[in-house]
C-alpha cells in the first residue's frame, strides 16, 4: 500500500511538473509570436502638393469714376451760355458755360488797334533811326510801348480765357447746378464731369490684417475680385 501511494505521488509530481513547463513554452511562444507580428494602428494621412498660397482679405469698398471733376470756374461773372447736357458724352475741350465778357472784348480790340498803331510808328521810326531821323531814346520809348502793349493783350485773353469752362477730358456730364443769367463765383459748384470707361475701387484694408509681413506682400500687384 505504501509503494501505491508513493508511486500515485511521484507520478503526480511528474505530471505537475509537465504541465508547468507546457504553460511556461506555451506562453514563450506567444511572446515571440506578439514581438514578430506588430500591432496594426489605424491614422488619418494627407499627400502634399505645391499649390500656389493666397492670402485673401474681404473688404467692402465703394466703386467710383477713374476721373472726376467738380466744373467751377476761375472768376467771377454772369452766365451766358449752357453747354452742360445731363448724362451726355462730352469731348474734352467743349464749351460747357461761358460767362459774359463784352468788356473783356471791347477792351481787347481797343487794345489790338492801339498795337496795330503803334507797330506802323515803330516801322517809321525804325527807317528814321538808319538815317538818324529820330534819336535812339525816341525809338527805344516806342519800342517799350509795342511790348507793353503786346503784354496787356495776352492779359486781356488771359481774362477771357477765363469766363469759358472747358471739358478737362472726354467724360460724362453729371448733374448741372446752374442756369443761364445765374451770378457765380469761384466756390459755385457748375456742375461735374466723370470717366465712364474706367472705374475705380476705394477700400480700406483693416489695420489688425496689416502686419509689417503684410505690408510688404501688399506693394506687390495684388488681384481683386469684385462682386456686386
Amino acid at each position: 500500500m505504501k509503494k501505491y501511494s508513493t508511486l500515485l505521488y511521484t507520478i503526480g509530481t511528474i505530471s505537475l511538473f509537465i504541465i508547468i513547463l507546457y504553460v511556461f513554452f506555451n506562453s514563450s511562444e506567444e511572446k515571440k509570436d506578439s514581438k514578430r507580428k506588430p500591432q496594426k494602428i489605424d491614422v488619418d494621412y494627407y499627400v502634399v502638393k505645391p499649390e500656389l498660397l493666397i492670402d485673401k482679405i474681404t473688404v467692402s469698398g465703394s466703386l467710383m469714376a477713374y476721373e472726376e471733376v467738380q466744373l467751377k470756374n476761375e472768376i467771377s461773372g454772369r452766365i451766358v451760355k449752357i453747354n452742360l447736357p445731363e448724362g451726355k458724352f462730352v469731348k474734352e475741350g467743349t464749351l460747357l458755360v461761358k460767362l459774359y465778357d463784352d468788356d473783356l472784348q471791347t477792351n481787347l480790340r481797343k487794345l489790338q488797334i492801339q498795337m496795330e498803331s503803334q507797330e506802323r510808328i515803330f516801322k517809321r521810326q525804325e527807317e528814321l533811326l538808319k538815317v538818324n531821323g529820330i534819336s535812339q531814346n525816341e525809338f527805344d520809348n516806342t519800342s517799350l510801348i509795342v511790348n507793353s502793349t503786346k503784354a496787356e493783350i495776352e492779359i486781356q485773353k488771359s481774362l477771357i480765357r477765363k469766363t469759358e469752362i472747358l471739358a478737362p477730358f472726354d467724360g460724362v456730364i453729371g448733374l448741372k447746378n446752374v442756369s443761364i443769367g445765374d451770378q457765380i463765383n469761384p466756390s459755385t459748384l457748375v456742375g461735374v464731369i466723370r470717366t465712364e470707361n474706367k472705374l475705380k475701387i476705394d477700400f480700406n484694408v483693416p489695420e489688425k490684417q496689416v502686419c509689417q509681413k503684410e505690408l510688404q506682400f501688399l506693394k506687390l500687384p495684388l488681384l481683386v475680385f469684385v462682386q456686386f
